[in-house]
This record gives structure tokens, C-alpha cells and sequence, in this order.
């Protein structure tokens, strides 16, 4: 059993990065040194290939849109919390 970043939990019979494809598991990994501040080839943006520029920014635009998802989400929960207490108390 695995516990997923938001707490989910689920079964899985193999571990679960077995499950993302080898291409996209190395697209990832690109983005991760991306995101901090390593790019895949040495120089500045202008310097990097075009397809990696395009990927690192539909990862980037995915990763954004998830966690705007889970902000929203967490929102409404505290949102429904807030009006299950009574005033002023948690």
C-alpha cells in the first residue's frame, strides 16, 4: 500500500513509478532539475532545444493547474469546516 502526496491511499501490486512511462518518467526528471534552476543543456534558455522548452512549460502549466485543483479543494473544505463550528471556535 502507498500513501500518496494529498494522503490517499492505494493498493498497488508494484511500486508506482513502475507505472509512468520510461519517456515520461525522464520528461519528469528533466522538469524537476528545470525547476531548480538547471536546464538540460548548458547556457541560457535561447540555448535549449525547442521541444524542451515546450515540454518544461506543458509540465509546468499541468503541475500549476493540479495544484490550483488542490488549493480550490482545500478551500472548500476549510470553507465547510468554518461553517460546521460554532462562531468563533474551531
Amino acid at each position: 500500500m502507498y500513501t500518496t502526496a494529498d494522503g490517499e491511499e492505494i493498493r498497488a501490486r508494484t511500486c508506482p513509478a513502475n507505472l509512468v512511462a520510461p519517456e515520461a518518467a525522464a520528461w519528469l526528471a528533466l522538469y524537476a532539475a528545470w525547476k531548480n534552476g538547471v536546464p538540460w543543456q548548458a547556457g541560457g534558455l535561447k540555448d535549449q532545444p525547442a521541444l524542451y522548452v515546450q515540454m518544461m512549460h506543458i509540465i509546468d502549466a499541468a503541475v500549476n493547474e493540479i495544484t490550483q485543483q488542490k488549493l480550490e479543494e482545500q478551500e472548500k473544505q476549510i470553507s465547510q469546516i468554518s461553517r460546521r463550528s460554532p462562531k468563533g471556535r474551531w
